[in-house]
C-alpha cells in the first residue's frame, strides 16, 4: 500500500491509495494494545466442527490491534458484492463487530479503509482487477 501510495503521489495525487496509506499511518502510530491475530479471517476461513465448534482455519499469525481481523472479516465475501455494498448491512455489521471488540464503528472502518486499499494495491501488483 505504501509503495503503490509513493508511485500516485507523483502521478495523481488524488489517488485514493494515498488516502488508504494516510490512514494506515495514522492507525500504526496509535499507541493501542497489541494482540495475537489470525490474520486473515473471513468466512472461507471459518469452519464449523461437529465436535469441537467452530474454527478459525490458515491464520497467518500477525501481531497488532484487533480492529484488523475485523476489517479483513468485513471487506468479504468480495465475490457477492449484494452484501459488502449494501450500506444497511455494512453499518449492522460494522456496528456489530465494533461493539464486540468495543471500539467505535469510526476506528473500524478506518481500519476497513486501509485494508481495502491494501488488498486493491495487492491486486494490482498481481496484474489483477482490484
Amino acid at each position: 500500500l505504501f509503495h503503490k501510495a509513493d508511485e500516485d503521489n507523483q502521478a495523481d495525487p488524488s489517488s485514493i491509495f494515498i488516502r488508504g496509506a494516510a490512514v494506515a499511518r495514522r492507525l500504526l502510530a496509535e499507541d493501542t494494545p497489541s494482540y495475537v491475530l489470525h490474520g486473515d479471517l473471513h468466512h472461507e476461513n471459518i469452519r464449523h466442527h461437529p465436535e469441537r465448534g467452530w474454527l478459525a482455519i490458515d491464520p497467518k499469525g500477525l501481531y497488532g490491534d484487533r480492529a484488523y481481523d475485523a476489517a479483513n472479516a468485513l471487506c468479504n465475501p468480495g465475490t457477492l458484492p449484494e452484501i459488502v455494498l449494501n450500506p444497511r448491512q455494512a453499518v449492522e455489521t460494522s456496528d456489530d463487530h465494533a461493539d464486540a471488540l468495543d471500539i467505535t464503528r469510526e476506528r473500524l472502518l478506518s481500519y476497513v479503509f486501509a485494508h481495502a486499499c491494501l488488498s486493491a494495491s495487492w491486486s494490482l501488483e498481481d496484474s489483477q482487477d482490484p
